[in-house]
């Protein structure tokens, strides 16, 4: 069992590197941390469905 989660861990590294590099090397590392900073915050806007409006307003209850 705690091999399958270092075979996971380790595939996950791998594979973020590859997206994160080639982005890196095609433009630089602030574009990059830019573009994975915005597709995670897509990511937990789906996941929740937060509108933008509570978010601004700061009255985020995710519980």
């Amino acid at each position: 069992m705690i091999g399958l989660f270092i075979a996971m861990s380790d595939l996950g590294v791998v594979l973020g590197n590859i997206v994160m590099g080639n982005i890196a090397d095609r433009t630089s590392y602030s574009f990059m941390f830019s573009f994975v900073q915005f597709w995670h915050c897509q990511i937990i806007f789906i996941h929740y469905r937060l509108p933008l409006s509570e978010l601004v307003s700061g009255s985020i209850n995710v519980l």
